[in-house]
């Protein structure tokens, strides 16, 4: 289900609007999307990851719209590993190269 799912918008085709999630595209009426700010960071992008206390390299797997909040949330991959932990923007930074840190 794409509730509270990030899409975002690749262009339009007659009477519906392209969306793009995770690599896939959807054709959708405009009525069923609700237009949203651009997230701080997208899909496969690598972030240090710092809500736990703890400095981890991660990379954004998917991204949620919290309603409530009224701002995307991050799931990120640890190591390998899918992390079942919600992070926000504030807890994320871009990764540098290593040459760069």
């Amino acid at each position: 289900m794409p509730y509270g799912r990030l899409f975002r918008c690749v262009g339009s085709d007659s009477d519906f609007i392209i969306l793009e999630h995770a690599g896939k595209h959807y054709r959708v009426r405009p009525s069923l999307a609700r237009p949203v700010p651009d997230p701080a960071f997208g899909y496969g992008d690598t972030v240090r990851a710092t809500g736990s206390g703890v400095e981890k390299r991660a990379v954004v797997r998917d991204m949620m719209w919290h309603f409530r909040r009224n701002q995307p949330f991050f799931l990120l991959t640890v190591e390998g590993k899918k992390s079942s932990r919600r992070y926000w923007s504030d807890e994320l930074r871009a990764d540098l190269p290593d040459t760069q840190l």
